[in-house]
């Protein structure tokens, strides 16, 4: 299994499973690829199956064919098998079930993707926004620190040798301090990064959806848009605010 390195623009797009650039992509699982983790994937158990093709051709299907007749097109939504079925299916297996329309069932699944990408977006601003305060905060805490390490030099300056070394120790210690806040903050801008790219993704498969005829990708997309519920859980703890007691935080800095 191989294929040609895949960019967006001027950007290589990676593996989400590891920084190697992507060949492929999983349209049941909506995650990108790179060769050895495509094999990988596909020996990984799914409810809803794996379907990886090349990374380019990612968004490319748009029919809805039949499951016992895969060259047939669906053309009957079967409301007793919750199955979208074509019409050798009507006449040799579904006989007496409740068939409806397949249109009307594709917007019936249309509406319910569309409202819950609605949901998704919404959660998607209020990221953006705890995103630029994280971000903000890093520029503190480089500012604060820098201000910091200004006054023990200054300080060190007048004091004879003695001093000097006292003010190296507080260099370091200020280095873990800062070090330390840096990776709690980096460690949320990166999980609000992830949700935010998690959101996008859905609301590309939704926008893709909504132009296709499709029913059987709707219906497994279902599940896989309703699990991003996760996100309103995780914001809780991502986004949650950092008190910094900079003044008196050290009496040797005080």
């Amino acid at each position: 299994m191989a294929s040609n390195v895949t960019t967006q623009g001027q950007e290589i797009v990676e593996c989400d499973s590891c920084q190697n650039p992507v060949s492929f992509s999983c349209r049941r699982c909506l995650v990108n690829l790179c060769d050895p983790c495509a094999l990988l994937h596909l020996r990984i158990s799914s409810k809803t199956g794996h379907d990886v093709v090349d990374f380019v051709k990612k968004d490319d299907d748009d029919s809805c064919f039949c499951e016992s007749h895969p060259k047939q097109e669906c053309s009957v939504f079967c409301e007793t098998c919750d199955l979208p079925i074509c019409i050798l299916c009507v006449s040799l297996m579904h006989k007496s079930h409740n068939l409806s329309e397949l249109s009307e069932k594709i917007e019936e699944v249309l509406k319910n993707i569309t409202q819950k990408n609605d949901r998704l977006q919404s959660f998607r601003h209020k990221l953006e926004t705890h995103l630029e305060d994280t971000t903000n905060k890093l520029v503190e805490i480089f500012s604060f620190y820098q201000k910091k390490k200004t006054v023990v030099t200054v300080l060190g300056e007048d004091w004879h040798k003695q001093i000097n070394e006292t003010k190296k120790k507080l260099h370091l210690k200020l280095n873990d301090l800062q070090e330390e806040n840096e990776a709690v903050v980096q460690r949320e801008k990166r999980e609000l990064e992830v949700m935010i790219g998690k959101i996008d993704e859905m609301n590309r498969k939704t926008t893709r959806l909504q132009k296709s005829k499709n029913l059987t990708e709707m219906m497994k997309f279902i599940p896989i848009i309703t699990e991003q519920k996760t996100i309103k859980k995780n914001i809780r703890s991502a986004v949650r605010v950092l008190c910094y007691k900079y003044t008196g935080a050290d009496p040797e800095l005080s």
